[in-house]
């Protein structure tokens, strides 16, 4: 990863769990933040970034992804996007 930045924290009240596939077939997940009442549809990769979030620091959570066999590339790409969101949201 070209970059290395710490994650947010994300708060403890978010629930992640198995939602309806997505539109391709592959197995969807949803995000659901109950204090703000909403919900977030998300992909395998997504649910893989926020299972790893914890380790604190985008270059070692993108080297899980890695390590799990996920492209460099979409790894670094989803690790931005949804650090974007986390900090927007």
């Amino acid at each position: 990863m070209s970059q290395a930045f710490p994650l947010p924290q994300l708060r403890q009240e978010l629930r992640v769990e198995r939602g309806a596939p997505l539109a391709g077939g592959a197995p969807g997940w949803v995000l659901f933040d109950p204090l703000r009442h909403l919900f977030f549809q998300l992909g395998g990769l997504e649910q893989r970034v926020l299972a790893h979030w914890r380790v604190g620091e985008a270059h070692a959570l993108c080297a899980a992804l890695v390590d799990e066999g996920e492209d460099p590339d979409a790894a670094e790409d989803a690790i931005v996007a949804f650090h974007d969101f986390a900090r927007a949201n």
